[in-house]
Parts: structure tokens; C-alpha cells; sequence
């Protein structure tokens, strides 16, 4: 059996240990999976059409080479891609590269790029066939929904802090700065997270119509 290696570049993404994800690639829209053969002997790549969009060029633009698809890598994932690559071509098996390249029009891409070795007759490596998957797009939706999350769990946080204190306001007749330094007193001394303890304030609030007893605010005994 051909040893199955694979090399993974950069990405949380695709490498924590937890995280899985299935995507639907619609037609257009910036998605692209183009398929090549490489060919040992001559060293002629053959490229589908997907595969020149996604480095940034139309069939007909130029003629894939190995030194035009080792131009196009990013030139911190360049050597590792290379290395693995020709291992494949001289010793067969599969490989999977996450890396980025640059494309045509100077944008950097992420891709997937799946290789497997083929054995011709005499059980001798002859071409390298695979394909290409764009993930840009995939990831800069990764990417913007997880800002997107952080700024709405900030939002969220700050919200019950701030009716918390509203609260605190009320029934002791003092500041907006002395309720949050009730909070953070509370906060301190019991090991929780401020935005806890002020959760729980408010439903207490909410639930119950009461508000729990809370240290008196700082400096006034």
C-alpha cells in the first residue's frame, strides 16, 4: 500500500481537531474546482478550465509549467508545497495541500489541492493526477460570521451590564460607577465572570421581581 501523506498549511479552520464543515459549492459566485494531470516524463501540466480561474486566468493565457505553478504559490507555502509534490511524482500515494497562491491579478487564494500518483504497467509513476478547490470565499464566510459572532456575544455582555448596574442604580441611589464596582466586587470575590453575575441579577429581577442581596457599595460600609 503507497503511504498516504499530507501536508496542511495555516488554516484553524481546517486543522482543529473538533471542527468539521460541508459546503454545497453553488455555480459562480466566486467558487471554483478545476481539475490537472501532470506528466512525469514530459513534464506538461493539463489544466481544466476551473482550474485557470482559479489562478486568475482564462484557457489560452499562458501554458502551465511546473515554474508557472511554482510562481503562483505563496512564497511561504511554496517549498513545502514543491517538496511534497515531487515526493508524490517519485514515490506515488496521495497527497492534500491547503496552501495559498497568488493568481493572475495578484490576489492571494486558499485552496485545497488533492494529488494522487498513477502507476503505469511496469508499476512506475508516470503522472500525478488531481484536482483543485478554491476555498476563498468559504473561509472569508468562516471568517466574517466568527467577527460577526464576537461582536454580538460583546454586544450581549455589555447589555446585561448595563441593566444590571441600571438596577443596582435603583435600589441604592448611587452612580453608574459605583453599581459597576458592585458588580466587579461581587464578580471578584465569588471566582465568576462579571457578565454571570450580572446575568443573574437581571433574571433574578425578571423572574422573581425581587433583587438579591448584593455588598453594599464601595465605601459606604
Amino acid at each position: 500500500m503507497r503511504k498516504v501523506e499530507s501536508l496542511v498549511t495555516g488554516s484553524r479552520v481546517l486543522t482543529g481537531r473538533n471542527h468539521t464543515f460541508s459546503y454545497v459549492l453553488p455555480p459562480g459566485d466566486g467558487f471554483a474546482v478545476g481539475n490537472f494531470r501532470f506528466d512525469v516524463d514530459s513534464g506538461a501540466w493539463n489544466w481544466s478550465h476551473g482550474a485557470f480561474t482559479i489562478h486568475g486566468f482564462e484557457p489560452g493565457d499562458v501554458v502551465p509549467t511546473m515554474g508557472l505553478v511554482l510562481a503562483h504559490k505563496h512564497p511561504a507555502d511554496r517549498d513545502e508545497f514543491e517538496r511534497i509534490f515531487r515526493r508524490v511524482m517519485t514515490d506515488g500515494g496521495t497527497m492534500v495541500s491547503h496552501h495559498r497562491i497568488i493568481d493572475g491579478h495578484g490576489r492571494t487564494r486558499r485552496v485545497i489541492m488533492v494529488g494522487q500518483g498513477v502507476e503505469d504497467a511496469a508499476g512506475r509513476i508516470c503522472a500525478v493526477d488531481g484536482h483543485f478547490i478554491d476555498l476563498t470565499r468559504i473561509m472569508e464566510a468562516e471568517t466574517a460570521a466568527g467577527a460577526d459572532a464576537a461582536v454580538q456575544r460583546a454586544v450581549e455582555k455589555r447589555h446585561f451590564i448595563e441593566q444590571a448596574k441600571g438596577i443596582l442604580m435603583g435600589r441604592h441611589r448611587i452612580n453608574a460607577e459605583a453599581a459597576f464596582g458592585m458588580l466587579a466586587q461581587v464578580s471578584q470575590h465569588s471566582h465568576r465572570k462579571l457578565r454571570d453575575v450580572a446575568v443573574d441579577l437581571v433574571a433574578s429581577v425578571v423572574q422573581e421581581g425581587g433583587c438579591p442581596e448584593l455588598p453594599g457599595p464601595p465605601g459606604r460600609g
